[in-house]
């Protein structure tokens, strides 16, 4: 007798509002699409198949809903109301910190950025004035530069990183 093979019924998963939702949710805390589809009990071709525009955008989605609310708090909105007076938003004050993240991170091209000072004039080597140094102070300088030579990796600090003398 021949035994004849059935091919699988195969049954449509159609993904329900939570579960995108929840797909979104791991996208952002940086599942895999592999994790994901395990978690859901899916292939990861049915999960791609069904869910690739949360797979695609969750993230952008994410970043550009925190961005609006950096610059909500950067210049502030009022209060919004419905029809019938209950309140929609409370109102938000301008937050300092709102305004200097946004410049430092998107104002960049426009010199705004904190910046670090490494070099002198014209890009030379920080001069240092050791001139109003006291003799102790001098001192402590010196006990500071034997000790960073000792636990600094090598070529770190140089022999030549120390105030002449005379402070001068």
């Amino acid at each position: 007798m021949r035994t004849v093979t059935r091919p699988r019924s195969r049954t449509t998963w159609r993904p329900t509002d939570k579960q995108r939702e929840q797909v979104e949710a791991f996208v952002v805390a940086g599942y895999s699409q592999g994790e994901i589809a395990a978690c859901l009990g899916v292939d990861v071709k049915t999960l791609r198949a069904h869910c690739c525009d949360e797979l695609d955008f969750a993230s952008m989605r994410l970043t550009a809903r925190i961005a609006q609310n950096v610059i909500r708090a950067a210049l502030g909105a009022p209060a919004r109301y419905d029809a019938d007076g209950k309140p929609l938003q409370v109102e938000v004050v301008p937050q300092s910190w709102a305004l200097t993240f946004y410049l430092k991170t998107r104002g960049k091209k426009l010199g705004w950025s904190e910046r670090g000072e490494h070099t002198g004039k014209n890009g030379g080597p920080l001069e240092l004035d050791y001139s109003n140094l006291t003799d102790e102070e001098l001192a402590v300088l010196d006990r500071a530069r034997a000790i960073l030579g000792r636990i600094s990796p090598p070529g770190l600090v140089e022999s030549g990183d120390h105030p002449p003398p005379d402070g001068g």
